[in-house]
């Protein structure tokens, strides 16, 4: 019975989780196309004699940079320290 209910809270659990990267992948995507459309409009008119291939070219490389500036990674540790060597810092390698 246990077991069951387990099952079938993981299961929902599941469908959210997949619903939510699938949403947060078109927002993503969404973004992006509106970017590369506001940008390609203020490149042709702004550069008169500019082929379109330059203008997509260059809204495709600043929308990406925009879109991609905000991430943040995180560099593990490269030693285990206990928490007392942390806190206190004697007597440990």
């Amino acid at each position: 019975m246990v077991g069951q209910v387990l099952a079938k809270r993981c299961n929902v659990l599941m469908m959210i989780m997949l619903f939510l990267v699938l949403f947060m992948g078109h927002i993503s995507n969404a973004n992006t196309a509106i970017c590369l459309k506001n940008c390609q409009e203020q490149c042709m008119n702004e550069t008169k004699d500019a082929p379109h291939d330059v203008c997509e070219n260059a809204c495709k490389k600043l929308c990406n940079e925009l879109q991609f500036s905000q991430e943040q990674y995180f560099v593990p540790q490269t030693e285990y320290r206990s928490i007392p060597c942390r806190m206190i810092n004697w007597g440990c390698p």
